[in-house]
């Protein structure tokens, strides 16, 4: 592709975008933290032993709690809010991902997730599962996911608290070990579209089998079990175990509309690059293009073909990966010379996937 003539800003304003109908099919939140979130204290400006230790180590035990006691200990007096405002891991989530630390309270999950934990995820850009830039935030397990995997891995998806109980034999006792989170209702369609009118209890579908892997001692135990006797009775519970059962031994793909919470427990999150610059994700208008114009010559079927084209459509990218792909995407060639082409799609909040 000729891109003499055309710095780097330019190529990204002509060829990429950030759509639509990805960005809202999972949780999105409109209001963003106050931005004096810790208020001004008159109390004593001690924080007692705290105060002998050096500042490295008590910015490891600070970054050992989770933001809600990290807040709360903030509000203790004007020393403990300056140590805590002095966190790297509070500024940056303060200023760019607040609607994470929204999301993570709203589900209430804020308690199980350490300001540490949190933070490094946004120093990194990888999926958990297939290791390329990796736009999105699976809030449960705290672990960064690209749209395809959270689409089709079921180690990204959420079960019912009664579900994990039948299907893998716990009790609610055992499951108070690992993060619950309750659903905000809306309007979800990673993959097909659920929509959600109230709020549901739910665990992650990974740590629930690992919890009934630690319960029963081994994954052959666990899948011989009967229904726990503190499950609630359930209308065809036997079909529903063999149902999940069929659907973990499966392919990832050949069940993605079993999945009745797809969505529900990712968000979007930024991530810090190298170099310093906070970055979003760039998804390829070109990309966009060449789904779009293969799928006009075979309407609504999806072959080989056209699957490929739409997982390269749905990738997002660094600004680095964006600008060494683009070199060699045919429809941004075209995208490039015709820049408007991309302008009416991005008002879409729908989209067929594979």
């Amino acid at each position: 592709m000729a891109l003499d003539g055309f710095t780097p800003d330019a190529i990204i304003e002509r060829l990429s975008w950030r759509p639509a109908y990805i960005l809202s099919s999972m949780i999105t939140i409109s209001k963003r933290i106050r931005s004096r979130a810790l208020p001004r204290t008159l109390t004593s400006s001690s924080i007692g032993p705290l105060d002998t230790l050096p500042a490295e180590l008590l910015h490891i035990i600070l970054n050992s709690l989770d933001f809600q006691s990290l807040l709360r200990f903030a509000r203790a007096c004007h020393q403990a809010k300056t140590r805590v405002e002095s966190l790297l891991s509070y500024q940056h989530m303060m200023k760019h991902a607040p609607t994470v630390l929204i999301a993570l309270s709203q589900t209430k999950l804020i308690t199980f997730h350490a300001a540490g934990t949190i933070h490094a995820a946004f120093l990194s850009d990888k999926c958990v599962s297939c290791q390329m830039y990796a736009a999105f935030l699976f809030l449960p397990t705290c672990e960064r996911c690209c749209y395809e995997c959270l689409s089709s891995e079921r180690s990204l998806r959420v079960i019912t608290i009664r579900m994990a109980e039948v299907c893998f034999g716990v009790s609610r006792k055992d499951l108070a070990q690992i993060p619950t989170m309750f659903s905000i209702p809306g309007r979800y369609a990673v993959g097909h579209v659920v929509p959600h009118q109230k709020r549901v209890k739910l665990v992650s579908l990974k740590q629930a089998q690992k919890l009934g892997i630690s319960v029963h001692g081994s994954q052959e135990a666990m899948e011989s079990v009967g229904v726990s006797r503190d499950a609630p009775k359930i209308k065809n519970v036997r079909h529903r175990q063999r149902r999940l059962a069929q659907w973990i031994a499966g392919s990832n793909s050949a069940d993605r509309q079993n999945d009745e919470f797809c969505g529900v427990a990712s968000i979007s999150f930024p991530s810090l690059q190298p170099k310093g610059e906070v970055e979003n994700g760039l998804w390829c208008g070109g990309c966009r293009i060449n789904s779009e114009n293969y799928s006009s010559t075979i309407g609504m079927d999806i072959d080989a073909r056209m699957k490929a084209l739409l997982e390269k459509e749905h990738q997002a990218r660094s600004r680095s990966e964006f600008l060494e792909h683009i070199r060699d995407c045919a429809g941004a060639s075209d995208l490039l010379l015709e820049p408007g082409r991309l302008s009416p799609w991005e008002k879409s909040t729908i989209r067929r996937t594979v």
